[in-house]
């Protein structure tokens, strides 16, 4: 069962006749309908698959600090 359809029986909508996005906006309120674009960084143009993007953020990870790669210092000179 998809999202869409869970939504639009929880608000009494029958959605099985809907073949175009744009129509969903009978059925998600037009508060929440998005207008801008989205995605549009370079960055999700640049990785093509789930696993290159995951490896981007692996490194990117691994770029901070945290108590499991080093201490941290918490000002005192005790």
């Amino acid at each position: 069962m998809s999202i869409a359809k869970t939504f639009g029986e929880l608000h009494g909508k029958n959605i099985d006749s809907l073949d175009d996005s744009s129509k969903f906006t009978d059925v998600i309120p037009e508060s929440l309908v998005r207008e801008s674009d989205f995605m549009t960084h370079d960055i999700f143009n640049i990785y093509k698959s789930e696993t290159e993007l995951m490896r981007y953020m692996k490194r990117l990870e691994n770029k901070d600090l945290s108590l499991v790669h080093s201490m941290i210092s918490l000002g005192s000179i005790l």
